[in-house]
C-alpha cells in the first residue's frame, strides 16, 4: 500500500442542540501509517472521542453535521454506505471503548462476545471459532483462557477486562486499533503491561495504533507522533521527541509544565493554565486558547492556520501567530512555559 493508513482531512462533528448546532470537533487533520502509534491529547471534552468515534462511522445521525475526510486506505469513510462500514469495522478498523466494564455485555460470558465478532466477518466453524478465541485472549497475557472463556465481566479485575477488549478488537487481525483512553483507571503495573502489549502490535505485526489519552506519561513511553487537540482544534502535532523537547504551542507548554519531573527541584511547584476550556462551539473568533494564553497579543483575534514547523520534518506544524524564535526565546524566559504556578491562579 502507498500513502497513509488513515488520513483525516479538516474534519468538523456538530451535534444538534436547543442552542443550535454545537462543534465539539472544529478542525481535525491527522495521518497514521502501518506500523505506527500516534497518540491525540488534550483536556477532557476536547474532542478525541468523538473524533475516533467518527471514524469508525458511529456518530452518524439525523442530528449529527459531519464535514471534511476521512479515508481508509484511500477509500472515503464519511458517505460511505453502511454495508461498507461494517465490511470495514473489525478485519480493518477496530476500537477499544473507554470503559471496559461497560463496554461488555454483563449477562454473557466474555468468550462468546469475543466469538461474536469473528463470526460475523469469517466462514470459521465453531470450534474453530473457539480455537481463535482462546489463541487471541492467550496472546494478550489472559491467564488460563480455557477457562476465561466462561467467566463473565464482573469475575474479571479492570485490567483483565481490558484484555479482553483488546482481544475482541485484534480478534479479526485489523490493520487499524483505535484505543481510547484504554489505560485509565488502572494501576500502573497493569497500564504497563497493556502499552507494551499496543507497542508490540506496532513493531511486530506492523498494525497502526490511535491511541487517545491525557497522561503524557503514555504519550512518553509508546507514541511515535503525537497531536494536540484543544477545543476541537489540533494546535500542534509532531514527532513524540519533538513535542517534548521543541513545543511549539503555548497549550503544550502548558500541559508538558503540569506534569512532575524527576528532574525538577523537589519543592518547585507545578505549573497550571489559568482559567478553563471553553465549551464546544462558544469559543467565539481568533485563536480558541486566546483567553487562557498569557503570550496572546492582538493578532491572536484572527484565528492562525495550522501551519509547518519551519525547518521541521513535514509533519510537524503549530496553530499560533509566534514566530519559532518568539516562542523558543519565550521557553527559555520563563522556564517551562511561563504560566502560573499551583496555588496562584486566581
Amino acid at each position: 500500500m502507498t500513502g497513509p493508513l488513515l488520513e483525516v482531512e479538516e474534519l468538523r462533528v456538530g451535534f444538534s442542540s436547543d442552542r443550535g448546532v454545537v462543534q465539539a470537533v472544529e478542525d481535525v487533520s491527522l495521518e497514521l501509517d502501518e506500523g505506527e502509534l500516534v497518540c491525540i491529547v488534550g483536556e477532557s471534552g476536547c474532542g478525541k472521542s468523538v473524533t475516533a468515534l467518527t471514524i469508525m462511522g458511529l456518530t452518524r445521525s439525523p442530528t449529527t453535521r459531519i464535514e471534511g475526510s476521512v479515508r481508509y486506505e484511500g477509500s472515503e469513510l464519511l458517505d460511505a454506505p453502511e454495508s461498507q462500514l461494517r465490511a470495514v469495522r473489525g478485519p480493518g478498523i477496530a476500537i477499544v471503548f473507554q470503559e471496559p466494564v461497560t463496554s461488555l455485555n454483563p449477562v454473557q460470558r466474555v468468550g462468546p462476545q469475543i466469538a461474536e465478532q469473528i463470526r460475523a466477518h469469517t466462514t470459521l466453524d465453531k470450534a474453530e471459532t473457539r480455537q481463535q478465541v482462546i489463541e487471541s485472549m492467550r496472546r494478550l497475557g489472559i491467564p488460563q483462557p480455557e477457562q476465561r472463556w466462561y467467566a463473565y465481566p464482573h469475575e474479571l479485575s479492570g485490567g483483565m477486562c481490558q484484555r479482553v477488549m483488546i482481544a475482541m478488537a485484534m480478534s479479526c487481525s485489523p490493520r487499524l486499533l483505535i484505543a481510547d483512553e484504554c489505560t485509565t483507571a488502572l494501576d500502573v503495573t497493569i497500564q504497563a503491561q497493556i502499552l507494551l502489549q499496543l507497542r508490540s502490535l506496532c513493531d511486530d505485526h506492523g498494525i497502526g495504533v490511535l491511541l487517545i489519552t491525557h497522561d503524557l506519561g503514555v504519550v512518553a513511553e509508546v507514541a511515535d507522533r503525537v497531536v494536540v487537540l484543544y477545543n476541537g482544534r489540533v494546535v500542534e502535532q509532531g514527532t513524540v521527541r519533538s513535542i517534548f523537547e521543541d513545543p511549539q504551542h503555548p497549550y503544550t507548554w502548558g500541559l508538558l509544565g503540569s506534569m512532575p519531573r524527576l528532574d525538577r527541584p523537589r519543592r518547585e511547584q507545578l505549573l497550571t493554565i489559568p482559567g478553563a476550556p471553553p465549551e464546544p462551539g462558544t469559543a467565539g473568533g481568533g485563536c480558541s486558547f486566546l483567553a487562557r494564553c498569557p503570550h496572546a497579543f492582538d493578532r491572536c483575534l484572527e484565528e492562525p492556520p495550522l501551519a509547518p514547523v519551519p525547518g521541521a520534518s513535514a509533519r510537524e506544524s503549530a496553530r499560533c501567530w509566534l514566530t519559532p524564535d518568539e516562542r523558543r526565546h519565550l521557553r527559555m524566559v520563563g522556564g517551562d512555559i511561563g504560566l502560573a504556578p499551583a496555588g496562584d491562579v486566581g
